[in-house]
């Protein structure tokens, strides 16, 4: 079990800090990013390598929380993008 979740651990470690980055960027500039994410993004993503590699907390709640978090960030970026009118989800059924 531990090795699984190491490894899924591993494998959450892009788009967990990614997307940990791009909200950075997004909270940081207030919407209008520009070029803010080629700043925070790498940020982003060596604080996942280094949470998922530290065994600051046991492995099944690391890949717990890096799974969570990647489907919650994409979830409320798909929500938001849904609220302010980017994307219409019923208009493709």
């Amino acid at each position: 079990m531990g090795v699984l979740a190491f490894s899924g651990c591993l494998l959450f470690v892009l788009p967990f800090g990614y997307t940990v980055g791009l909200v950075a960027a997004i909270v940081l500039s207030g919407g209008a990013v520009g070029q803010l994410p080629m700043i925070t993004i790498p940020f982003g993503i060596l604080g996942a390598v280094v949470f998922a590699l530290l065994p600051l907390v046991p492995v099944g709640q690391r890949l717990c929380i890096m799974s969570l978090g990647t489907a919650g960030l994409y979830l409320a970026a798909i929500a938001g993008m849904w609220l302010a009118g980017h994307l219409q989800l019923l208009a493709t059924i």
